[in-house]
């Protein structure tokens, strides 16, 4: 397996993944998941939920291209979260926050996946 932490600039473009060698399988499934979910339509056409639902993905689906382009975006959206989530439980804001941020760059930046980034951050946080 590619070592993911070692390449700051892949041959294909990607950051910090290798000339040849495809993300590992979580992060590109959560990638493509996100992605059909946003060019799908629910609503029927010509109705007041399709024109909101349109508007809505259209935004979401410019906010996943500028994620994607700088994932530093994602981290600051995570370590966003991670601190209304602290707030919400009442532990130490500032390592939650670290954490999320941590495992978010991980996986946005490095392609890591998911569950190992969060493992990771868990050991970290502790």
């Amino acid at each position: 397996m590619a070592d993911f932490d070692s390449a700051a600039q892949g041959g294909n473009g990607k950051p910090g993944v290798p000339a040849g060698v495809r993300p590992p399988t979580t992060a590109r499934e959560v990638r493509t998941s996100i992605e059909r979910s946003l060019k799908t339509r629910s609503a029927r056409p010509g109705t007041t939920a399709h024109k909101i639902e349109e508007k809505v993905k259209t935004r979401l689906e410019n906010v996943w291209k500028g994620t994607k382009k700088r994932p530093s975006i994602g981290v600051l959206v995570a370590v966003g979260i991670g601190i209304a989530a602290a707030e919400l439980i009442g532990v130490g804001e500032l390592a939650v926050a670290v954490g999320f941020g941590y495992a978010a760059y991980q996986v946005l930046r490095k392609g890591v996946p998911l569950d190992k980034a969060i493992e990771e951050t868990e050991r970290m946080i502790r």
